[in-house]
This record gives structure tokens, sequence and C-alpha cells, in this order.
């Protein structure tokens, strides 16, 4: 019973994590952009994949990750995020 109390305080703390970084990056770009989920998930595969297939410390795996996430995540706002915030309202709403 303990053990799902942890569990679930774990997860609990994963999807508040992941909820406030959703806010912010709403916040500051005022725009809602949707790829946050998908750059979690990104970041999850590669720390497993660096972990487990690759035979990496788990940390080393977790920072070479953040790494690709964050790679990811600015070339997706450099080519996609950016020529869309430059375009009128009516475009945002499409």
């Amino acid at each position: 019973m303990f053990q799902l109390f942890v569990l679930g305080l774990l997860d609990a703390g994963l999807l508040i994590l992941a909820t406030l970084g959703f806010a912010l990056v709403s916040r500051i770009n005022k725009f809602l952009n949707i790829t946050h989920a998908e750059l979690i998930h990104i970041g999850a595969l590669s720390t497993w994949y660096l972990s487990v297939a690759a035979h990496l410390n788990f940390v080393l795996a977790a920072v070479i990750a953040v790494v690709i996430t964050a790679t990811i995540g600015l070339a997706l706002g450099a080519l996609v995020f950016d020529p869309i915030l430059k375009q009128p309202p009516e475009v945002l709403m499409i």
C-alpha cells in the first residue's frame, strides 16, 4: 500500500512538472504550443534508449537526452513556430 502511495506521488509530481512547463511556455509565447508533451516524450525515450540499449550511465543518458530534446525544441521553434507567430492573429486561430 505504501509503495502505491509513493508511486502515485511520483506520477503526480511528473504531471505537475509537465503542466507547469506547459503553462510557462504558453504564458511566455502567448501561443498554445502543443508540442510540449511530445518533447517530454522524446526526452523520456532518449533517456531510456541511451541507458538501456546503449548501456550508458543513467545520469549521463539523462544529460544527453536533455541536449537532444533542447536541440529538437529549438529547431521546432525556429522552423515552425517563429514563422507562425509572425503571421496575423487570424492565421493563429487556424
